[in-house]
């Protein structure tokens, strides 16, 4: 069985280190960054680190896939979803996996109708991102 495994990034020294750990699937994975992420926060709280926004420079975590590919993980601000409707004003509409809609933020240019991804919240805005390897 392939394994699915996590990446510290720490953003004051610009490298990354290996976190401990291997996992059968990418939702134990997000489950222990999610851990990773609590353990940041005690450690670098956000009044003095910035947290994860983007000038923060608390500590990120990135979910590495079995075939070696990464993202940086973002606890989900809501279920998976879907774009239904771009919008020309940087903003989606998206529809959740419960069937309910919402316009998000994104700062992605190449999004489309039918793009799966999730809305994370990113310095205090829902953010629609993609899925890796989605499809």
């Amino acid at each position: 069985m392939e394994k699915w495994k996590l990446k510290g990034f720490d953003t004051f020294e610009g490298e990354f280190y290996s976190i401990e750990g291997e996992y059968g699937s990418q939702q134990e994975a997000e489950l222990a960054a999610d851990e990773c992420l609590k353990r940041f926060e005690q450690q670098q709280p956000t009044e003095s680190s910035g947290g994860q926004s983007k000038y923060g420079i608390q500590d990120r975590v990135y979910v590495i896939y079995p075939d070696g590919t990464k993202y940086r993980y973002f606890p989900p601000a809501f279920a998976k979803c879907e774009v239904i409707l771009k919008e020309s004003n940087g903003s989606v509409i998206v529809k959740k996996d419960g069937g309910s809609t919402e316009s998000v933020f994104t700062d992605l240019t190449d999004v489309k109708e039918g793009d799966r991804g999730r809305v994370v919240e990113v310095d205090g805005r829902l953010m629609f991102v993609r899925e890796p390897h989605s499809g």
